[in-house]
């Protein structure tokens, strides 16, 4: 009866029906059902034909097929894509998994572009089939069309794959969700512990941090008693560490201390990343005194700062006006060998800004260039440099050689002319350093026979060995053996010596132009001369027997290396 009345376009009379046969509680079956929402999709009714398939859904009842399905992708004008979405999670939460595919793929038929909820929704509904290789298709369509996949959607794969017992796989999604930028929320942890039969230190570490870097602090606290109660799963530094940043980070810096404590107490040694995490969070957290407490303890423990640690605390020291302090931590770490990088070189010049009432000196101002030029920051080195001046401070000749050496090592050839001449007209007179810095830039720039005028004209008192060598490296590598050969030839005559680096350029240079008996009788000389002292030239000398073939006379060298334990 319904369904001639929709047929005949008797809407009221349909829907007066409908409601009669609720009434009555007839609308039980999949059936009648079926009829209502075809019937009001025929009539354009859409937003009733979907409050049917609610209700069709909330009393558990399925379709008995899909025709209306059908009927509702040929509805014109083609419905929206949240409308198409609601008819997907609908049919999803009563489990018609394989009617949401169909309804997807004829979607895409007719021209219905899916969404990040469109797609989210499908790759559910694969891995409820136990088709998770069809769901990370779908993660690959995601990100094709420029979507950014989010929690939900990795979670439903790591629940796809933790049904399949894909741990280890499971584990790798969770890892790149979090690189993603993806914080996991409880449910995503919940749903990978639950899948694991025999969870392993280094599944509750990967899980444990990415609680941490979520902020989810507490979730991460409770898996971290569970662990402990695991008898087969013993803490690790990696697991207490990732815990004690996540603390720090939040704040809780009682809590942390605590558990650095506990670390002992369990015979879990801290490393330097554990006391980094420390110093950070109580820098954070506007407690200089601890943070440094913190690192004479790891100092006093034989663990040895890295570059992270300095820059925390030299950053800290700054920000709060302690620039002496923060300076003694910069040349600390020259005293130890830890390399500087940029961050150290902004954070300490920050400190030592004018506008902060304090006037860097000449001494900090050379470090500083010269941390620039180490890290290519060249325009950087040249502010600094010009800043030096307007502040009234007159450049060194060491402020000089280090910008020289910088705009060398990167092609600024004419620069580096300019602030030459410039550093002349300051009555400043180049000296070795100089000088060997310009003819090596130069030489290493192409510019040979600029390099060469300005040995010439250089006063015979600043002309050195090491000048001698870069000039004879530059003939060999531009093809001019004679003149490489006659510049070694000059250096006695200018009461000089050749050193070991003098010998090991010509050497290098005569093998590599095949003059093996030239090279052979340089290498009896250096002997003779005790020049033979470093790695370096006898690298250059088994390597070049070597490529000559005479192995016999490689493997002597050699041999001789090892007894004078050189490291190869």
């Amino acid at each position: 009866m319904i369904n001639s009345l929709f047929c005949e376009k008797m809407l009221s009379e349909a829907n007066a029906l409908i409601i009669q046969m609720e009434e009555k509680g007839c609308l039980q079956d999949a059936r009648a059902f079926d009829t209502i929402i075809r019937g009001f999709l025929i009539a354009k009714e859409t937003a009733k034909a979907l409050h049917f398939l609610r209700k069709m859904r909330s009393r558990n009842i399925s379709p008995s097929d899909s025709r209306y399905l059908d009927k509702l992708i040929l509805e014109r004008p083609l419905l929206s894509n949240d409308t198409f979405n609601h008819v997907l999670r609908s049919l999803s939460k009563i489990k018609c998994y394989s009617d949401v595919i169909m309804l997807y793929k004829k979607m895409n038929l007719v021209g219905v572009q899916p969404n990040l909820h469109t797609l989210s929704i499908l790759i559910n509904c694969c891995c409820q089939l136990g088709k998770v290789d069809h769901g990370f298709c779908l993660l690959g369509e995601i990100i094709k069309r420029g979507y950014h996949p989010d929690t939900v959607t990795f979670t439903t794969l790591i629940k796809g794959l933790c049904l399949q017992e894909k741990i280890d796989f499971a584990l790798e999604v969770f890892a790149k969700m979090t690189e993603m930028g993806n914080q996991p929320n409880a449910f995503t942890c919940n749903t990978l512990i639950h899948g694991l039969v025999k969870p392993s230190v280094v599944t509750y570490c990967v899980i444990i941090d990415a609680l941490c870097k979520g902020g989810l602090i507490d979730e991460a606290l409770i898996l971290f008693t569970e662990m402990l109660r695991d008898l087969n799963v013993v803490p690790n530094v990696v697991v207490c560490t990732s815990l004690i940043n996540g603390l720090c980070n939040s704040g809780r810096l009682n809590e942390a201390k605590r558990l650095l404590k506990d670390m002992d107490s369990r015979g879990i040694s801290a490393n330097v990343t554990t006391y980094s995490c420390m110093i950070y969070g109580h820098c954070l957290h506007d407690q200089q005194e601890e943070a440094r407490r913190y690192f004479d303890e790891m100092m006093d423990r034989g663990i040895f700062p890295d570059t992270v640690t300095f820059n925390v605390l030299i950053d800290s020291h700054c920000k709060d006006g302690m620039t002496e302090d923060a300076w003694g931590l910069f040349e600390l770490m020259d005293k130890i060998n830890i390399k500087r990088n940029q961050i150290t070189y902004n954070s300490m010049m920050d400190g030592l800004m004018v506008d902060r009432g304090l006037e860097p000196n000449q001494l900090n101002y050379n470090v500083l260039i010269c941390g620039y030029c180490k890290n290519c920051k060249l325009d950087e080195a040249v502010q600094l440099f010009k800043r030096m001046k307007q502040n009234g401070l007159e450049p060194t000749i060491v402020s000089y050689n280090t910008l020289l050496m910088g705009l060398h090592r990167n092609g600024r050839v004419r620069t580096a002319q300019n602030l030459l001449n410039e550093m002349q007209t300051f009555d400043l007179s180049p000296d070795e350093v100089t000088y060997n810095t310009i003819l090596d830039g130069l030489c290493k720039n192409g510019k040979m026979e600029e390099a060469i005028e300005i040995f010439e004209s250089m006063e015979e008192n600043l002309v050195t060995t090491p000048a001698y060598s870069i000039l004879i490296r530059s003939s060999f590598q531009a093809g001019k053996l004679e003149d490489a050969k006659k510049l070694f030839n000059e250096i006695p005559k200018k009461g000089l010596v050749p050193d070991v680096v003098t010998y090991t350029t010509v050497i290098d240079g005569l093998f590599r132009n095949k003059m093996l008996p030239e090279a052979n009788a340089l290498i009896i000389k250096m002997e003779e001369k005790g020049c033979l002292q470093d790695a370096r030239a006898y690298d250059t000398i088994i390597r070049g027997f070597l490529i000559a073939k005479e192995t016999a006379k490689a493997l002597r060298f050699l041999s001789k290396m090892l007894e004078r334990k050189l490291p190869p």
